[in-house]
């Protein structure tokens, strides 16, 4: 259905969800830049996945030299926040004495992802379905939350 018919109602949720989804972009990008500013200072580049650099060098180019994290950030797509949070065949996670659980917040990011696509797919959002985001959301800002890092076992 085009957008033009949709409700009033369909309309006024999708403009809930497109705000909520860049609120939590905002925040996931927010939570990175501490945690990476945090563990690496300004050689914050090397806790980027290699794999993740070279697609996002692919798509922008070359990074330039002084490459703030908000401005590589500002170049990853969605889905890419769950490689940068839960590194595979890393030895070393920056975020593991910030999170709990990776694994659920990597979930979490799966879901919200689905609803993201659906936003900018124009397709409308049903009330249970704007519930589910804002449920997902709202935990994945709590599992977010900018901490000083756990210290390491004794």
């Amino acid at each position: 259905m085009p957008i033009s018919h949709w409700s009033f109602e369909q309309q006024v949720r999708q403009i809930r969800g497109y705000e909520l989804l860049v609120r939590t972009e905002e925040h996931i990008r927010r939570f990175i830049n501490v945690a990476f500013t945090q563990q690496y200072g300004a050689a914050w580049l090397r806790g980027v996945p290699a794999k993740l650099k070279e697609e996002v060098a692919r798509r922008r180019g070359a990074f330039p030299p002084g490459l703030s994290i908000s401005d590589f950030l500002s170049e990853v797509n969605f889905g890419d926040y769950k490689k940068i949070l839960r590194p595979r065949g890393s030895r070393q996670n920056p975020f593991s004495s910030r999170l709990k659980d990776t694994k659920t917040v990597g979930a979490r990011l799966t879901s919200i992802n689905k609803y993201r696509c659906q936003l900018a797919h124009s397709r409308p959002l049903s009330e249970a379905e704007l519930t589910s985001l804002e449920a997902e959301s709202k935990e994945l800002f709590r599992e977010l939350r900018v901490r000083k890092p756990r210290p390491p076992p004794k």
